[in-house]
């Protein structure tokens, strides 16, 4: 049930794109949000208490939380598991970059920076989403899954959610292999002391097709979210130059200079910059929301 529920907002943004333009589609999408973010909160929680109880057992044994391999892993799970729901409730609730009205220019404005539809001036790299109805600078693309934009302000957190998200997804998937294959594939070849920890974990072994699945999914998702940071694209900005016939799969690693400013490579400084942080410690741990005032890029409000 879990599992249809966090498929849900992706099946909505696929199939009811046109709905969703209208009061009924917007309705639906709202009160169906809250749902969707107990899930993708309760979820991590689900692996955690599997991976304790259950996964770490049969793998290390009974005493496996008293032993000092399995007081570490399970201090690096909880680690994992913290700083993805705290950097997915900020993508939720942070804003991502609003474009604000009084930031308007008030002499020399190019028409061509007003937006047609709300009537807004853009800073340099801002697009209009209609779901929001508003200007959002730097955006990326809308989430259904934060029910939010992603753009200048909040994309430190959903980078990091996808990254410690794929890193737990990782774990579990090693993690849940051995059960998987000694309870199912290679039952009756097993030893008394495993067959009896696969009665313990019983049907839960097979958890480890729908792990694996999910993290193939986010790998993908994780792989084109890094290579559009790292080419200083955004998701908006990407799929302009591919409308343009300016974009190949030789961009990915040959960057052809005439596809725009935007499309280089960019430092390793500016990478650490776009997540706001100074350094690759910063992001072990937990990003307060103020710090990005300070390291984020400042925004061009130049005509």
């Amino acid at each position: 049930a879990a599992a249809l529920v966090a498929v849900t907002p992706l099946v909505l943004d696929l199939f009811g794109y046109v709905s969703r333009r209208n009061i009924v589609g917007k309705i639906l999408h709202k009160s169906f949000f809250p749902l969707v973010f107990c899930v993708m909160v309760f979820l991590p929680s689900i692996g955690l208490y599997l991976y304790i109880f259950e996964f770490s057992v049969f793998i290390f044994g009974p005493l496996a939380q008293s032993t000092p391999i399995g007081i570490i892993s399970t201090l690096l799970m909880l680690w994992i598991y913290i700083n993805q729901v705290y950097n997915y409730v900020f993508a939720v609730i942070q804003s991502p970059g609003r474009v604000i009205s009084t930031k308007q220019p008030t002499q020399g404005v190019d028409q061509e920076r007003i937006c047609k539809i709300c009537s807004t001036y853009k800073p340099s790299n801002t697009h209009h989403c209609s779901k929001c109805n508003s200007c959002t600078i730097n955006m990326d693309h809308h989430c259904p899954y934060t029910n939010n934009c992603v753009g200048r302000q909040n994309f430190p957190f959903f980078y990091l959610f996808l990254s410690y998200g794929l890193l737990e997804l990782i774990c579990y998937s090693f993690i849940s292999f051995s059960p998987f294959y000694s309870c199912f594939l290679n039952y009756s070849n097993q030893n008394p002391t495993t067959k009896n920890r696969c009665n313990v974990i019983d049907s839960n072994a097979i958890l480890f097709i729908p792990i694996f699945m999910s993290c193939v999914a986010m790998l993908i998702f994780w792989t084109i979210q890094t290579l559009l940071l790292v080419h200083n694209l955004t998701t908006v900005q990407w799929w302009k130059l591919v409308l343009k016939g300016e974009w190949s799969s030789a961009n990915v690693f040959t960057l052809s200079r005439g596809a725009g400013s935007n499309h280089r490579r960019i430092t390793l400084d500016e990478f650490y910059a776009k997540l706001g942080v100074t350094s690759f410690s910063e992001l072990l741990l937990p990003i307060p929301p103020v710090q990005l005032q300070r390291t984020l890029p400042p925004i061009n409000y130049s005509t």
